[in-house]
């Protein structure tokens, strides 16, 4: 899960990483923290970054939550933003409208708003300054294919002072990308080198299991001519009508099933 990368990418930088919802049981999550967008339980300007993505149209009062998180943003923070939007149309909202109307008007039954043009100004008349990127503003088209990004997906990048120095950014981004490319190579190859070990110690077990097959059979096989060659003796001492050396040769058959079946 993204938080459980983000909660270990806090800890290698020495920070702390606060997951937070309103209704956690909804959908399982694991948080620190069950409280409401509106009320954030933290004090002023004691957050780096915030991670905010598609919760903002679940809330009814949307502009208190907004200041909210201008409140506990601090200097030189960073809020990452995302919510369904439209182009072209103004937002489309209504919290006391039911379920089957939210479906159809929203696109999901918990949401209240469908957000349009006019999202931007709701952010920046709550105290944020506010850029909007995409994600091939921040990575290359191959970055992105490795990394499994949507090129044309919408961020809106949120801080309480200067707005984020796109170019930084992008190179910050940029060599980001190439280590965990270069990372996810060194892993693809350590798993094949391990799983052709593996394929090649599997190979000499069977060759192994295939000798001792061999081995085996070449026993049955001078024991069944062993057999064969007795009971040629045995038909020969009958044809002779000699009892005295039909029993000794009944005696070894017997001797040699005896063998046979201890193996």
């Amino acid at each position: 899960m993204t938080s459980e990368i983000i909660r270990a990418t806090a800890g290698d930088a020495g920070s702390r990483y606060l997951g937070m919802d309103f209704d956690p049981a909804a959908d399982k999550r694991a948080v620190n923290v069950q409280a409401s967008l509106t009320d954030i339980p933290l004090p002023d300007s004691s957050v780096g970054l915030v991670i905010c993505f598609h919760v903002l149209e679940h809330i009814p009062d949307d502009r208190t939550a907004m200041r909210d998180l201008a409140r506990v943003l601090a200097d030189g923070g960073l809020a990452l933003v995302q919510v369904p939007r439209k182009v072209g149309v103004p937002t489309d909202e209504d919290p006391s409208a039911p379920v089957e109307v939210r479906l159809e008007r929203f696109g999901q039954a918990d949401h209240v708003r469908f957000y349009g043009e006019d999202f931007e100004d709701r952010l920046q008349e709550s105290g944020l300054t506010v850029t909007a990127i995409v994600m091939s503003d921040l990575y290359d088209p191959l970055e992105c294919e490795a990394l499994g990004i949507d090129p044309a997906e919408t961020v809106w990048l949120c801080t309480t002072g200067e707005a984020v120095d796109l170019p930084e950014l992008r190179g910050q981004c940029g060599a980001s990308a190439q280590r965990s490319i270069l990372d996810g190579l060194d892993r693809t190859f350590l798993l094949a080198d391990q799983r052709g070990a593996e394929l090649r110690a599997s190979a000499d077990r069977l060759r192994a299991s295939q000798e001792r097959l061999r081995a085996t059979a070449a026993k049955l096989r001078s024991k069944n001519e062993r057999i064969r060659e007795l009971k040629a003796r045995l038909a020969d001492a009958r044809a002779g009508h000699r009892p005295t050396r039909l029993s000794r040769v009944r005696a070894r058959v017997g001797r040699v099933r005896r063998r046979l079946r201890q193996h």
